[in-house]
């Protein structure tokens, strides 16, 4: 990152993710919960993946919050948002407008700078 010339070094980072916790009660909506610890699994099983071709046993393959702590020790962002955000995907786009505009909030709220979205 540095290399390109963007200089996160003090920026908080969040992180948005449309898998949900290993425990939930439906209905799927948006939601934040805290970053550390990092969860040791996610609810993935009804969302579209290639289930063929890979799994989502490694929750940091697509919940990069272990990544971005490294980042951090490193000195390239300045740190993880306190919590990550997570919010459903298959949907009404004035239901999914409404969730950013809630994800917008939290976000505001944890004093986030740059957001990191990773769709599964």
């Amino acid at each position: 990152w540095s290399d390109s010339g963007l200089d996160l070094s003090n920026a908080k980072v969040g992180v948005v993710t449309t898998t949900f916790p290993a425990v939930f009660t439906a209905p799927k909506k948006a939601y934040a919960l805290a970053s550390s610890p990092t969860p040791d699994a996610m609810f993935t099983k009804d969302l579209s993946w290639d289930k063929d071709a890979t799994h989502t046993n490694d929750v940091g393959t697509f919940l990069p919050l272990e990544a971005l702590n490294a980042l951090v020790d490193e000195g390239t962002i300045g740190q993880v948002s306190e919590r990550f955000y997570g919010v459903p995907t298959e949907y009404s786009q004035s239901r999914t407008h409404a969730d950013a505009q809630e994800i917008v909030a939290w976000a505001k709220e944890d004093g986030v700078d740059a957001m990191i979205l990773v769709p599964l």
